[in-house]
């Protein structure tokens, strides 16, 4: 509502755009640099069922997909004429991390108005870039490291992020454990929030 009101007052986008159409993604540019939110590896990330927060991470990336469509936002609304669900741009969904985009673009969302089956108006669906990397620990590249084993973990990296990224590239990662039930298995991925490059040392 604040930014709406901001936006509105300084004449920054037509009158006609509502609050819900609006979707302000605030970066985090860093951490405390305490045991807690750095991470060096895998192992040290915590179980799926301990509360979510951010970590900090630091690697190399060692591959990384082409970029991919995903859906950013979608818009609903509902069929009933005169219920108020059925007012332009009531329903606005995005993806949140750690959710799939299954759960974002669904067809049985109802209307908490008058609980019809709400409608997805398609043309209105807003698609933008995605991109997984795999990231090798930096401790990996550490001198005297002998022969201990890394894993790379899997990165998420969305919209603008996409662009930053690049083969062979050191980063600083912000960002949020994502965990993937596929039957009795659970992976570990990292929603990315933020990242920064970093000059390697070698």
């Amino acid at each position: 509502m604040v930014v709406h009101a901001c936006v509105y007052t300084l004449k920054l986008l037509p009158a006609s755009v509502t609050c819900s159409q609006i979707l302000l993604v605030p970066r985090l540019q860093s951490l405390p640099r305490l045991p807690g939110y750095t991470v060096e590896s895998i192992s040290e990330f915590p179980a799926a069922f301990e509360a979510m927060r951010f970590y900090r991470f630091e690697g190399t990336i060692c591959n990384h997909t082409t970029a991919c469509k995903y859906t950013q936002s979608a818009r609903y609304h509902c069929p009933v004429d005169g219920c108020q669900g059925n007012i332009r741009n009531s329903f606005i969904r995005f993806p949140v991390a750690g959710v799939s985009e299954a759960k974002t673009v669904r067809s049985d969302f109802t209307c908490p108005h008058c609980g019809a089956t709400l409608e997805e108006a398609v043309n209105c669906r807003v698609l933008a870039d995605k991109v997984v990397a795999g990231l090798v620990p930096a401790a990996a590249f550490a001198p005297g490291v002998g022969s201990r084993r890394f894993q790379a973990i899997s990165v998420y990296l969305r919209d603008e992020l996409v662009e930053k990224v690049r083969l062979g590239g050191a980063y600083t990662v912000l960002g949020l454990p994502v965990y993937e039930h596929q039957g009795n298995h659970v992976t570990l991925a990292v929603e990315v929030h933020n990242l920064g490059r970093k000059l390697q040392k070698f």
